[in-house]
C-alpha cells in the first residue's frame, strides 16, 4: 500500500540529487537506504579497532569493550 508524503520544493530537489548519487530508482529505494545508513553504527564509535583493521559487529565490539573496561 502507498502513501503519499507532503514535501517542499528544496527537499524535492535534494531526493532527487540523491536519487542519482545513491544510485536509487525509486524515491522508496532512496528513503530505505538513507534508513538502513542511519541504524548503521558510526566508525567514530570504533576508533581503537579502526587501526587494527577489524571488522566487528557492534555486538562484539561490545564485549570486547566490557572486557578492556
Amino acid at each position: 500500500m502507498s502513501k503519499t508524503v507532503a514535501i517542499k520544493e528544496l527537499t524535492w530537489e535534494k531526493l532527487k540529487r540523491l536519487m542519482n548519487e545513491e544510485q536509487s530508482e525509486t524515491f522508496d529505494e532512496l528513503i530505505n537506504k538513507l534508513i538502513e545508513k542511519s541504524e548503521e553504527t558510526p566508525r567514530s564509535m570504533f576508533a581503537v579497532d579502526r587501526k587494527r583493521k577489524l571488522i566487528l559487529t557492534r555486538e562484539e565490539h561490545e564485549r570486547f569493550s566490557e572486557e578492556v573496561h
